[in-house]
């Protein structure tokens, strides 16, 4: 199918019907790129399941979506809150699902689509009791979904241990704007339950544990600082429980709440605001126009008009960072087209969304960046633009917040942080420190994003130094390029579903020289002229099959190179923490040949004494200086090694590090849970980053077949050609101007092509089935890896503790033979013996210890679950030295 059109032009005035087609042809090709591209994609669901099951106390979230839909999700606001960030999926499509989501309304309060960055949305559900991460997967289910679930139960943390009786030591208020706080000082057993009465209000505070007497002199020094209370009295309800009650001046609900432990002090929070139920609809309740946001000087400035008939009252929340308006007397209909319509033009202020307070009344929730303290509210009466009507205007000012910044500024700093709601209590006997079990439910999986940060300080700890890691480790830095450049596969691949364009320009000149002509109108002589020749061709692709399965083939090898670069971090943990606990074993091997040099050298100067008063022989003290020159050998290896492992911290983070403190302190190793070596290999099989990668390259060898096998069909292309042929004369005459449009439609059908589709296809099914057998490779070197791991850290638990007893009793040993040889028994090669094997003993039990600690991370990084989690918690326990304790 072809048009052409062609004519000639003898003036200059061609130039506007040029630009006139080539609009035409541009509009055409972006009308036809629309249509036969962005079809394809409408009406595709991006999320083929999604729903919220109660299993008893427990609630599990299940979203199965397509593979890069789910970004990742996070538990705030005291496990209250759980938020999915979810990419490339339609607002209407997403908001059709929560609309039509069963939700169980004994657990869960709410679920609300927000936006969220660069395009994403948020799913925020909002718990009704505080939760915790039970455990969390993430699956392919096909080559193109995944399957992602999270199981969340009551927040064990809440529960006080029965061993540690409560107290409390103080009551105090700290007025807010816009709240009152509560805080309540005791020790790390203290419990708050909280309910309100409504005629007369009241707070009611009930301290399981806490004495009436204890209670009353707690509150002794209890001053009243904001008029919502009007008083407070202390009640006993049975011998060793009371009940606080504060007298308010008007029913009020509870927005912050949290607890905090540092060292044995605990401290609660809990924070009040007026509230009221909702007044009887009527005209004279008014209805919030809309929602602005100025930022001056460092303030944010929310301007709120059309307030008029209710009373507002705001404040600001800091885990997570909130700015709350409460407009008592109103519905909260009365606030959703305000919400429905902000779109924030800050990035400080992230959304907006409608709530209910205790009583009913509507609730306006700012998420912002960052903490950021209120500053001032207050209500204006401001002339309409007409100046026919007054309008009620609240204002709120802001500081305004920075972006990543932690801390409560409302209270003082007292809970600065995410509170440890309740901390383990450990056997102070020996062991002082007390492993938990690795578990395949623990917190850290890959997919996770809201993983712990890590922090600036400490440079020296793991922590600080996997912050170096990840900025110096070229091992690190070339996997994160790898996947710098896999990234850029996809944009490549859509590449040749879209608009080509080029331009060639072509200049001529033309010498001619007419020697004799039988035609008298064409004279003799010599002449010469050029031709200019221009054309511009567009081509859009209609039907081209290997695109559209290389579009296929990069969305996997994108997912596939995400998977990578989680797993170079994991072995980068690994690598790191095998590292410094090398590094540990090197510095506790140097100290026990210090160690036992000192003692040597002393009891080989002891033969000397003895050789010179004749109490002692000259074959003791040839024995004794040669047992002593081993153990000057023994310590300058064991300084070399310590030197090797310093260059082996070096090797990863780049930069020298100084000594450290050695790990002194002993504990009592836990077997894996569950205890089935099974479990561990099937869960390795589902979720081991490297059988996740052998899978998606096989489905993208299983693609290029496909690929290759559609060289055989035919191409269709969408062609367009707009051209000029400018000629300033020619051996006819003159010269001429012709514009040349062609638009029409190309097929192109191979028929032989020397035999290349077929050897490419048979190459294709080649690599398919070496991408098949190095999956299966990859499935039974996992599960030797897992059986393997799981073993020694199950083994372990005993030699730690039968090499435990070997120090002990080598100790015993030891103090035998020098009792025995100050005694006059025994001799003092007997006593080196024991110094020699109790030093062994304890050299082996301190490697095994560490041995210990790293076969737990490679069993996680087996399992695929090796996250910063586990490195935190490996130096939480490294720092335990602080603790009170009997170390070997």
């Amino acid at each position: 199918m072809r048009l052409i059109s062609s004519r000639i032009i003898s003036s200059d005035d061609s130039y506007s019907f040029i630009k006139l087609v080539l609009w035409v042809c541009v509009l055409s090709v972006a009308f036809l790129s629309w249509f036969f591209l962005d079809r394809s994609w409408a009406g595709e669901s991006r999320i083929s399941e999604f729903n919220l099951r109660a299993e008893g106390e427990m609630l599990r979230v299940v979203l199965e979506a397509r593979v890069g839909v789910f970004s990742g999700a996070s538990l705030s606001d005291q496990g209250r809150e759980v938020v999915i960030e979810l990419k490339n999926v339609d607002a209407k499509e997403l908001g059709g699902l929560v609309a039509n989501l069963a939700k169980p309304t004994a657990l869960v309060k709410g679920v609300h689509v927000l936006p969220g960055q660069d395009g994403a949305l948020r799913v925020l559900i909002q718990i009704i009791a505080p939760s915790e991460v039970l455990n969390e997967t993430i699956v392919a289910s096909s080559p193109e979904w995944s399957r992602w679930e999270l199981v969340l139960g009551p927040n064990a943390g809440d529960q006080t241990p029965a061993s540690v009786p409560a107290s409390l030591a103080s009551v105090r208020q700290l007025p807010q704007e816009g709240r009152v706080d509560l805080i309540l000082t005791g020790n790390s057993g203290l419990v708050a339950e909280v309910s309100f009465q409504d005629q007369p209000p009241q707070l009611w505070v009930d301290l399981p544990g806490v004495a009436h007497g204890e209670l009353v002199a707690a509150i002794q020094n209890f001053r009243m600082k904001d008029p919502l209370m009007t008083g407070i009295v202390a009640r006993p309800l049975t011998k060793s429980s009371s009940r606080l009650i504060f007298n308010l001046s008007e029913t009020a609900d509870l927005v912050v709440e949290a607890g905090a432990l540092e060292g044995d002090v605990g401290r609660i929070l809990i924070g009040l605001a007026p509230d009221s139920p909702p007044l009887v609809q009527s005209r004279d309740v008014g209805q919030l126009e809309r929602i602005e946001v100025d930022e001056l000087v460092g303030r944010l400035t929310f301007v709120l008009p059309g307030i008029g008939g209710g009373r507002a009252n705001a404040f600001t929340r800091d885990d997570p960072s909130q700015l709350v308006v409460d407009f008592l007397g109103w519905t909260p209909d009365r606030l959703e087209s305000a919400a429905g319509s902000f779109v924030s033009g800050n990035p400080a202020v992230i959304a907006a969304r409608v709530e209910s307070t205790r009583l009913g009344s509507g609730r306006l929730v700012f998420e912002l960046s960052g903490s950021a303290p209120l500053l001032s509210q207050n209500t204006d009466a401001i002339p309409s633009k007409e100046g026919k009507s007054v309008q009620q205007v609240l204002t709120l000012a802001l500081r305004k917040p920075i972006e990543g910044e932690g801390g409560s500024s409302s209270s003082g700093g007292l809970f600065a942080s995410v509170p440890d709601q309740r901390r383990e209590l450990h056997d102070r006997a020996r062991p002082v420190v007390i492993i938990r079990p690795v578990k395949l439910g623990d917190e850290g999986y890959w997919v996770k994003q809201a993983l712990p940060t890590v922090r600036g300080k400490d440079a020296v700890g793991l922590m600080g130094l996997l912050k170096k890691a990840l900025n110096n480790d070229p091992k690190y830095q070339s996997a994160k390029s790898d996947f710098g450049a896999n990234q850029e596969a996809l944009p490549q691949a859509r590449a040749e579903q879209l608009p080509t364009a080029s331009f060639d320009y072509q200049h001529i000149g033309t010498y001619q020289h007419i020697l004799r002509a039988s035609n008298p109108s064409f004279s003799t002589g010599s002449s010469d002229y050029p031709s200019r020749n221009l054309t511009l061709t567009i081509t859009q692709p209609i039907f081209k099959v290997q695109s559209l399965v290389k579009v296929n083939q990069a969305s996997l090898a994108v997912e596939q190179a995400h998977i990578n670069l989680v797993a170079a971090e994991q072995e980068l943990i690994l690598r790191l923490a095998s590292s410094y606990l090398n590094l540990l074993a090197a510095k506790d091997a140097q100290g026990l040949a210090r160690a036992e040099r000192e003692a040597t050298k002393k009891q080989f100067e002891l033969a000397q004494a003895r050789l010179e008063s004749g109490l002692g022989t000259i074959t003791q003290l040839h024995d004794m200086e040669a047992r002593f020159a081993l153990t000057e050998a023994r310590e300058i290896e064991a300084n070399n090694k310590f030197d090797d492992a310093l260059q082996g911290i070096k090797e990863i983070v780049g930069t020298d590090m100084g000594d450290i403190e050695g790990f002194r302190v002993d504990f009592d190793a836990s077997p894996p849970q569950p205890a089935s070596v099974d479990a561990w290999v099937q869960a390795a099989l589902e979720q081991n980053l490297a059988v996740q990668s052998r899978n998606l390259a096989l489905e993208i060898a299983r693609l290029e077949i496909q690929r290759q096998q559609a060289g055989y069909l035919p191409n269709v292309n969408f062609v367009s050609t707009l051209s000029r042929q400018d000629s300033d004369g020619s051996l006819y005459g003159d010269g001429q101007k012709v514009d040349n449009v062609e638009v029409g439609v190309k097929l192109n059908v191979p028929i032989f092509e020397g035999g290349m589709t077929s050897s490419l296809v048979r190459e294709a099914l080649s690599r398919r089935e070496k991408a098949s057998q190095e999956g299966e490779q990859e499935v039974r070197r996992t599960e030797r890896a897992v059986r393997s791991i799981y073993h020694l850290v199950e083994v372990s638990t005993q030699t730690l503790a039968a090499l435990r007893k070997a120090v002990v009793a080598q100790d015993g040993a030891l103090q035998a033979r020098l009792e025995g040889f100050k005694a006059g028994i025994g001799n003092i090669i007997t006593v080196m013996d024991a110094y020699r094997l109790y030093y062994s003993a304890k050299r082996d039990y301190l490697q095994a210890r560490y041995d210990y600690l790293v076969n737990r991370l490679r069993l996680k990084q087996a399992v695929g679950t090796l996250s910063r989690v586990d490195l935190e918690d490996l130096e939480n326990l490294l720092k335990s030295h602080n603790l009170p304790n009997r170390a070997l």
